[in-house]
């Protein structure tokens, strides 16, 4: 018993040092930064005002509601810190999970879940009251359901893909595109043939998801006169037109005049001083000058559509060099040796530059391509990287227009799972990392994740007679082509 004991604890060394080094690394994080530090924003998730109004969607809210409830008006916020931390650290061994059955390599799934649990850019939020920790926590766990599910595709793993998708909504309604890809998966599955009657029945629960959304959106229009899940999509979108200048082509010159000297009295600046007043031109409500506002972004937008274009390309080539950071966080050294380690920590695990995660994206649609040709099967993982970030970041690009560090942060789970297994890709097969491990049985070149499950009741893999013909044809054409 001794000896078993000792073999496993020699089995997972590396586990060991990972758990030690995330736990020392987050410890002299926390203790150099002060905690459940607000923000303007902080005050719209404490009470159900914002929800009402549609301003919020309520799942943080819920959130911030049940820790006051359970620890008092006086304590209620450290409760909300120390609830984020904790399922921080849990959202590691999620993200460990993952990239180790996606790797089918347990070193890989450490490095992965090093580098993310001692990046200042994603700990920082845990002291936070904003919903971006939760979204960051639950975006692992929707991961970790996803490669599941694509690695044993079955009724409880696609359930619960399907509900962390749902329930990531709630806190951040941009994350509707995780249910929006899961949907997207389900329908390729069914028509190509995967157990048809499971897969009939995990679409149809993401089509009622769906559904769900669509209520509570035509709920905020009836209340805030815009059809989406929070109404701030007009004044988010009026900021954009008048940044891009869109705006100049509305036929109302009255109207232009007076948005233009309000522009001009705050210094050209985009902010709420600003596009509060010039909302106000649009009516005298909330919900009518949420319609009007609406209708005049769309005018706008198609009247000058290039320019808008420009306008969106210009914000993904501007913010190339933006690093995600731990700005939002206050720092509170403990002493000097303190504040030496955590500017240590922060040049070893600081976190990656909005155009390392395009780069990232750009690699695994090119994997994508390469894999889908020389195999006749699609690779869903790399599919999903690359479809899953290029969505993030179209959504927020779109429907904000500023902060795109915080607004986009939920994308780096997607880059730290990357990012393992490209070091997979490179790497694996025995030239630097040992492949193969007994816990997590599996083919080395990810065939148990990149495509269709093979079974007697699938025939080929779930591929039809006419894609198989068509792959074999594809890949006759381009064998001869460097991989």
């Amino acid at each position: 018993m001794q000896k078993r004991a000792q073999e496993r604890m020699r089995y997972y060394t590396f586990e060991f040092i990972t758990i030690a080094l995330i736990v020392l690394f987050r410890f002299i994080y926390y203790k150099n930064i002060q905690i459940a530090t607000t923000y303007p924003d902080s005050a719209s998730y404490m009470g159900f005002g914002a929800v009402l109004s549609g301003a919020r969607t309520p799942g943080y809210p819920l959130f911030v509601e049940a820790c006051r409830l359970l620890a008092g008006d006086t304590h209620h916020l450290t409760g909300v810190v120390l609830l984020q931390i904790a399922s921080s650290l849990t959202a590691n061994y999620f993200l460990y999970k993952a990239v180790t059955e996606a790797c089918n390599n347990r070193r890989i799934g450490c490095i992965s879940a090093l580098l993310w649990g001692c990046c200042p850019g994603v700990i920082s939020w845990d002291v936070l009251i904003l919903s971006e920790s939760c979204s960051l926590s639950i975006t692992i766990l929707f991961l970790y359901c996803a490669v599941r599910y694509l690695k044993i595709r079955n009724l409880k793993n696609g359930m619960g893909m399907i509900l962390t998708a749902f329930a990531a909504t709630w806190i951040k309604p941009s994350m509707a595109v995780y249910t929006m890809a899961v949907l997207s998966l389900l329908i390729i599955q069914y028509f190509m043939g995967w157990n048809r009657k499971r897969t009939l029945l995990l679409a149809g629960a993401a089509g009622i998801c769906v559904g769900i959304y669509l209520l509570y959106a035509y709920r905020v229009y009836m209340v805030a006169g815009t059809f989406n899940l929070t109404s701030q999509g007009p004044r988010h979108m009026l900021a954009s037109c008048l940044r891009s200048g869109v705006y100049k082509h509305y036929p109302d010159a009255s109207l232009i005049e007076a948005m233009e000297r309000i522009f001009a009295e705050h210094e050209y600046s985009i902010s709420y001083a600003t596009t509060t007043p010039i909302m106000k031109l649009f009516g005298d409500n909330g919900r009518e000058i949420n319609i009007a506002a609406g209708k005049f972004n769309s005018y706008c937008i198609r009247a000058d559509f290039p320019r808008y274009m420009r306008y969106l390309s210009d914000l993904l080539w501007n913010n190339m060099n933006v690093v995600y950071t731990d700005r939002y966080a206050a720092a509170a050294y403990e002493g000097r040796l303190y504040q030496i380690l955590m500017e240590l920590q922060k040049v070893l695990f600081t976190g990656p530059k909005i155009g390392h995660v395009y780069i990232l994206g750009v690699i695994s649609l090119l994997l994508t391509v390469k894999r889908w040709i020389r195999t006749g099967e699609c690779p869903y993982i790399w599919l999903g990287v690359c479809g899953l970030t290029a969505g993030i970041f179209l959504s927020v690009y779109i429907g904000t227009y500023s902060e795109f560090m915080r607004s986009t942060v939920y994308v780096l789970p997607f880059f730290y799972f990357g990012l393992g297994m490209l070091v997979r890709e490179l790497f694996g097969d025995g030239r630097l990392l040992k492949d193969g491990d007994e816990d997590y049985p599996g083919s080395g070149d990810l065939r148990s994740l990149c495509g269709p499950e093979i079974s007697a009741e699938n025939g080929r893999g779930g591929i039809n007679r006419f894609g198989y013909w068509f792959w074999k044809r594809i890949r006759h054409r381009f064998h001869a082509l460097p991989m």
